[in-house]
């Protein structure tokens, strides 16, 4: 019997798809340059239209403004953003509170335990043994 390995961690990492890695591909062999450097040479302005491109395309597809997209390297960094900058927005306001479930990715958690450290209360739902939030508990946390 022929062995077939099966990948099942796509939430981890998914293949790309072959449009998305023909035109990368010469972004990671001849264009590479950081888009941040885009005022001390070509290949950073280059490497900086690239990805305002790629940002319009995006926004265009699913109907948002340019500067609603944000390109991040992974999830641990969307995760810490996400939580910890909309989070920050609100560190004046009189509510400080973040609920999350028990079952969070580990960025996440860690970036509660950060906001808590910063005067945010934090809060866990409860989940059941598939994963799925308590919803009863869930309205209980709101206010």
């Amino acid at each position: 019997m022929e062995r077939r390995d099966v990948y099942l961690d796509n939430n981890a990492t998914t293949r790309v798809d072959d449009r998305v890695a023909e035109e990368m591909n010469r972004y990671f062999l001849q264009d590479y340059a950081v888009a941040s450097s885009q005022f001390s040479h070509t290949p950073g302005i280059k490497a900086k239209d690239a990805v305002d491109k790629a940002r319009f395309l995006l926004a265009e597809k699913i109907n948002a403004k340019i500067d609603e997209i944000v390109f991040t390297s992974g999830a641990t960094e969307a995760n810490n953003l996400a939580l910890k900058g909309i989070a920050k927005a609100f560190l004046s306001g009189p509510k400080k509170k973040v609920i999350i479930s028990q079952v969070e990715h580990f960025s996440v958690l860690d970036s509660a335990r950060a906001l808590e450290k910063l005067g945010f209360k934090i809060e866990y739902v409860k989940v059941n043994n598939e994963g799925f939030v308590d919803l009863d508990h869930l309205a209980s946390l709101l206010d």
